[in-house]
């Protein structure tokens, strides 16, 4: 049975995605000490734009050099880390963080509650769940990337098997029609995840790119920590504690529309 998201799961969602990508931060600085603290919190986890700072919706990605609060609060993290790389504590240098960084975060929760119930997030989806890129790629001008989100919420875009194809047939030829295209390619952690490769031919199998695990702070990556009800994933967040690595790391991949239109033929 689904629901609306609430205050609480909200505020779980929050705080709980934040302490992942402390321990994300301390896991990876272990692994590549030649890295910046700064760096891999600026640019390699999404903190930012979970808290107040960020003026947009929670998918914004942004400068945050411009917010001094926030530069202080980066300051405080760096040195709640050092201090605890010393004595290699890390549920030091994670409750440090959050006593700083919990503020700044809960401040945005009526904010968020009013963009998720008006669906700011999928406001320029032309495509149901899927949006495709306004120009073709540079380097493949026959080629429109495409994005991913959930038109569903609080269901999930894999409920109805008709959904998804429903939702490329339509992208396939909105694409040909405004741009002349003949591909379609995206990047994303789905293309690890079994579920979402079955809507695909064979094409886009065989042009699969390798995973990619030079990490960034957006959703191609985090993105799996968020569940269709827009709740954390505990139970994949879990898994990435436990291991040290993300649970399914993105890839880019490609297909012809033609052998995509083929394909979907026997779905729905």
């Amino acid at each position: 049975m689904y629901s609306e998201i609430t205050r609480e799961l909200h505020q779980d969602y929050l705080l709980s995605s934040a302490r992942l990508a402390l321990f994300f931060t301390w896991d990876w600085l272990a692994k590549h000490p030649d890295e910046e603290f700064d760096f891999v919190i600026r640019k390699r986890v999404d903190i930012w734009r979970k808290t107040k700072f960020n003026p947009e919706h929670i998918d914004k990605v942004a400068d945050d050099s411009v917010y001094p609060e926030w530069v202080d609060i980066v300051g405080q993290m760096k040195a709640f880390y050092e201090s605890a790389k010393k004595k290699n504590d890390f549920q030091a240098f994670e409750n440090s963080c959050m006593d700083v960084l919990a503020p700044v975060m809960l401040e945005r929760i009526d904010r968020d509650l009013v963009y998720i119930h008006d669906r700011v997030d999928i406001a320029k989806y032309q495509c149901g769940s899927l949006r495709y890129n306004l120009s073709q790629e540079k380097e493949n001008p026959q080629r429109i990337g495409f994005h991913i989100a959930n038109a569903c919420y609080p269901a999930s875009i894999f409920d109805d098997a008709n959904y998804l194809p429903a939702c490329f047939i339509v992208l396939m030829k909105q694409c040909e029609t405004r741009f002349g295209v003949t591909e379609i390619g995206t990047g994303t952690w789905l293309n690890s995840y079994p579920r979402w490769l079955e809507l695909f031919p064979a094409e886009w199998t065989d042009n699969m790119g390798p995973c990619l695990e030079d990490v960034q702070g957006h959703y191609g990556f985090w993105g799996q920590f968020i569940t269709s009800g827009k709740t954390f994933n505990h139970k994949l967040a879990g898994k990435f504690r436990r291991t040290g690595t993300l649970p399914f790391l993105p890839r880019r991949s490609w297909c012809t529309i033609k052998a995509m239109r083929a394909h979907l033929a026997g779905k729905i």
